[in-house]
């Protein structure tokens, strides 16, 4: 009898022991998912702090790099954010993304449902859905890159899918007094260099011939708004051609694919490393 007692006793302990180890378990694993849940919670939190402050309050953020700086959630979260330009809070198309992200769009062609054969007024203040097409404004270029800091990045993409970018280590733009004089230099990339040939130039719009070309405005020669010179190697506010055109007053890039059309560009820009 004490034997059998003994061996009940054992196995009520091994028992016990059994339950007392799945206990441990669901107990760690609740405590790993509890933990995972202050984790999510945390990164929504910061998620939700890098939105009210650079999509809707604009608090300090100047440019996406400062929101890529601020925010490390924001990294490959490419898309709408707000910041402040100058005295005006603006809507932009930012890159996080792109070797290393903070780009800040300037400029973008997604297609041709937009219009950008404007007059001087239109492309000062800028126009369009920059979650689509859009010119920033070149009073907002000038407030971005009046302190001379900043890189300029070209994305190209041909109608056959192919893509190629320009990148200028130095980019800034002059105020509405020198006529948004363009300062640019330090290429790179595999597009070839379509634009260091138009530094110095002012800009020129339909309505307002300030290029360096002795005949006709070539705003209106290449249907377009540029810092042209006599005339232009790109034209990428020029009109938009379907596949397969050719010619001069389309979106173009000479360097690259001579005068094809283009199907998709962007500008952007950001603080130079």
């Amino acid at each position: 009898m004490n034997e059998v007692n003994a061996t009940l006793q054992i196995s009520g302990v091994e028992v016990l022991a059994r339950q007392i180890n799945k206990a441990e378990d669901k107990f760690e694993s609740f405590a790993v998912s509890i933990n995972q849940t202050f984790n999510n919670v945390r990164e929504d939190l910061s998620d939700l702090n890098c939105t009210l402050l650079s999509k809707v309050l604009s608090i300090n953020y100047h440019s996406c790099w400062d929101i890529s700086r601020n925010c490390p959630s924001s990294k490959g979260k490419d898309g709408l954010y707000r910041i402040s330009v100058g005295s005006e809070v603006k809507s932009v198309y930012c890159d996080m993304s792109t070797d290393g992200g903070g780009w800040t769009a300037i400029q973008r062609r997604q297609d041709g449902s937009t219009d950008f054969y404007r007059t001087w007024s239109e492309y000062k203040q800028g126009f369009g859905d920059p979650s689509a097409n859009y010119w920033i404004g070149n009073d907002e270029i000038y407030e971005l890159t009046n302190n001379k800091d900043q890189e300029l990045r070209v994305e190209l993409q041909r109608f056959n899918g192919d893509t190629a970018y320009a990148q200028y280590s130095t980019f800034y733009v002059g105020d509405e007094d020198t006529k948004y004089k363009l300062t640019v230099s330090g290429f790179s990339g595999t597009a070839g260099d379509s634009l260091t040939y138009n530094s110095g130039s002012r800009f020129t719009t339909k309505d307002q011939k300030n290029d360096g070309y002795s005949g006709v405005n070539c705003g209106t020669l290449f249907h377009g708004a540029w810092w042209y010179r006599s005339c232009t190697l790109s034209n990428l506010n020029g009109e938009f051609g379907q596949s397969g055109v050719s010619g001069g007053k389309y979106t173009t890039w000479y360097y690259w694919k001579g005068n094809e059309a283009l199907k998709q560009t962007v500008m952007m820009i950001r603080h130079r490393n």
